[in-house]
């Protein structure tokens, strides 16, 4: 008797950030010839596959552990000639664009913070499994500028709980400095 001859393999993913674990762990199964790939009564058992959640620079191989198991529980996968045919996992980054506003007040001694805005936030975080959480360092300031100050702030994006930087899933594009006058009175 000849092994069964069956191509086993993954699909593959490719999904943009969006905070989710993303795996898929079912196999794909085919044949050549003219019969069903996997014998009556038997099935392939999946026992591991991978999972991403965060970017990744370059596609994971999806490949599953498994073993084929007939109707009473035993492994049968030596009655087969296995070909493995992998997909890939990939996530990419989440587009995100941002800016820095212009300021020009007059001195009223009270001290005013200038801060970022995420163009769209409405949408940029549709689909997410929880909003990131925008942290960065606001330029403040309360005193006469002689002449105009760049807003030259960065965003970083963090967890909930703000302990996770999660700016490597982004690809972020600052779309304009704006500048910061504080006049005398």
């Amino acid at each position: 008797v000849n092994p069964r001859a069956i191509v086993v393999g993954s699909e593959s993913y490719d999904e943009i950030y969006d905070g989710a674990e993303h795996s898929f762990g079912k196999p794909t199964v085919s044949t050549s010839f003219d019969y069903s790939p996997i014998a009556d009564n038997q099935r392939i058992v999946v026992t591991t596959y991978p999972s991403v959640i965060d970017y990744t620079e370059s596609a994971i191989t999806n490949k599953l552990g498994y073993y084929i198991e007939d109707a009473s529980g035993n492994d049968v996968t030596s009655n087969y000639q296995i070909t493995e045919n992998w997909g890939t996992l990939n996530v990419q980054k989440r587009p995100l664009s941002y800016y820095t506003e212009s300021y020009d007040e007059m001195y009223d001694g009270q001290m005013h913070t200038f801060e970022i805005v995420i163009e769209n936030e409405d949408t940029v975080f549709d689909g997410m499994a929880f909003e990131p959480q925008p942290l960065y360092f606001a330029i403040s300031l309360e005193d006469y500028t002689p002449e105009p100050v760049k807003n030259d702030v960065e965003l970083s994006l963090y967890d909930e709980s703000l302990t996770v930087d999660l700016s490597h899933n982004f690809d972020m594009t600052r779309t304009s400095v704006g500048t910061i006058n504080i006049r005398k009175r």
